[in-house]
C-alpha cells in the first residue's frame, strides 16, 4: 500500500490546533511575541511512526509498530491498554528546569489523559498538563486542561503538578494542582466526550507547531528528565498502574533515532531526554 493510500486511511486522526494565550503569561511572553509562531498543540491519537504531509496544510499519520518497543515523532511516556470503562486516569510530576540554552527554541508538554491510541480514537479527548517551552533561549511554563476548557495558567520550574481527567455523572472533566503554590483548577470539559475509554496515557510530547498555512512537530525542549509519580486509574477493578513494555513508547525525531524514553524503576516511570 502506497504513502498516500496509508494517508487517507489515517486522515481520521483529528488536529488539534489551540494557539497559545500571549496575555497571561507577563514579560516571559514578550519572548514568544518576537518569535510570531502560533505554538499549537495536538492532543493527538498516538502515532506510531510519521508521515507528515504539508499540503494544504494538513497532516496525516500512519502507524507501525516495532517489533519491541513503539515509537513515536511526537509522544515518549506510557499508554496502558485494555482499561475499557476507566473514569479517571492522573499522575504528579515536577515542572523541569529546561536546558535553553541547547535548545533554544524548543517545547515540551507533559500530561495525562483517556482515549488517544487506536483507529476508534476520537479528538478532542480528556487531557490535562502542563507546557515547558523555550523560547528565544527563555523558559516558558503554565498548565492547560483539554481544548480550552479553562484557560492556561502561570507554573514555575520545580512546581509540584498534581494532574487528572476523570468522569462524574457522564460528564468528563480536567482538575490541575500546582502543590507549591497551592493553585489549582476543576472544570467539567467545555465538551461531549463519547470517545473510547480503552487507553489511559502518561505523555511527555513534543508539541507541533504553525507558521503561516505550514505546520510541523516542534524541536523537543531538553527538560533532562521528568518523573510521572503516583500513576493511577479507576475504576480500582483496573488495578494499580504496572509496567508492561509492549505498552511504552519512545519519540523518535526525523532520523528515526531516540531521543526520549522511559524508563521504569520500582514501579516509577521517568522519562529521560536523550
Amino acid at each position: 500500500m502506497g504513502a498516500n493510500s496509508i494517508a487517507v486511511l489515517h486522515a481520521r486522526e483529528m488536529v488539534h490546533r489551540r494557539t497559545a494565550h500571549l496575555d497571561h503569561v507577563s514579560t516571559n511572553l514578550e519572548a514568544r511575541d518576537k518569535m510570531r509562531i502560533f505554538a499549537v498543540r495536538r492532543k493527538l491519537s498516538l502515532l506510531l511512526s510519521i508521515l507528515l504531509l504539508l499540503a494544504s496544510a494538513s497532516v496525516f499519520f500512519a502507524t507501525r509498530y516495532s517489533m519491541k518497543l513503539h515509537t513515536s515523532p511526537n509522544w515518549a511516556g506510557y499508554v496502558m491498554q485494555g482499561t475499557d470503562g476507566v473514569t479517571m486516569v492522573s499522575a504528579k510530576w515536577t515542572v523541569p528546569a529546561l536546558d535553553c540554552q541547547k535548545t533554544p527554541n524548543a517545547y515540551s508538554t507533559a500530561w495525562v489523559g483517556v482515549g488517544g491510541l487506536g483507529h476508534a480514537a476520537v479528538w478532542p479527548f480528556p487531557q490535562t498538563g502542563s507546557d515547558s517551552n523555550c523560547v528565544d533561549g527563555e523558559q516558558v511554563d503554565d498548565y492547560w486542561c483539554s481544548y480550552q476548557t479553562f484557560k492556561q495558567y502561570v507554573v514555575s520550574p520545580g512546581d509540584v503538578i498534581e494532574a487528572k481527567v476523570f468522569r462524574n455523572n457522564k460528564e468528563w472533566f480536567c482538575s490541575v494542582n500546582d502543590v507549591t503554590v497551592g493553585k489549582s483548577n476543576t472544570k467539567v470539559l467545555d465538551y461531549k466526550y463519547t470517545g473510547i475509554t480503552s487507553t489511559s496515557e502518561w505523555i511527555v510530547e513534543s508539541t507541533t507547531i504553525s507558521k503561516g498555512n505550514r505546520s510541523k512537530i516542534g524541536t523537543l525542549a531538553d527538560f533532562e528528565k521528568l518523573t510521572f509519580g503516583r500513576m493511577s486509574i479507576s475504576p480500582g477493578r483496573l488495578g494499580t498502574v504496572g509496567h508492561q513494555s509492549q505498552d511504552n513508547v519512545s519519540m523518535t525525531g526525523p532520523n528515526g533515532k531516540v531521543i526520549a524514553f522511559p524508563s521504569w524503576s520500582a514501579g516509577v516511570m521517568t522519562i529521560i531526554y536523550k
